[in-house]
């Protein structure tokens, strides 16, 4: 989904396509579709937005074993809501650009 701001575009609207008398009487089809744009666009619902979360993968190891055998087990959680990042079909981690449990942008530099 993409959110536009419906007053700039009313806005940019009324600068391109001028409600005026030349526009009326050589092009109605333009005056008409303009103005069921626009009441389509007064009617349309209003959403709710939350600001974006940016966030980071941060990766943590552990070594699992004793001291002959074992091996070191990587992990990778957000740094936002500190849940693991999906693990793929190849048993290897997906990190993607959100974080699938709180949706954070990861963008955020590592700290």
């Amino acid at each position: 989904m993409r959110l536009i701001d419906a007053y700039k575009f009313r806005e940019m609207m009324d600068h391109e396509y001028p409600f005026d008398k030349y526009t009326q009487m050589h092009y109605p089809a333009l005056d008409e579709a303009k103005s069921a744009v626009l009441k389509i666009l007064d009617i349309c619902p209003a959403v709710e937005v939350e600001s974006v979360r940016h966030g980071y993968w941060v990766k943590s190891s552990e070594y699992k074993g004793d001291d002959t055998s074992g091996y070191i087990d990587n992990r990778w959680t957000c740094s936002e809501c500190g849940e693991e990042a999906i693990v793929n079909e190849w048993f290897m981690y997906d990190l993607t650009d959100y974080c699938p449990h709180c949706g954070a942008k990861m963008d955020k530099v590592t700290e």
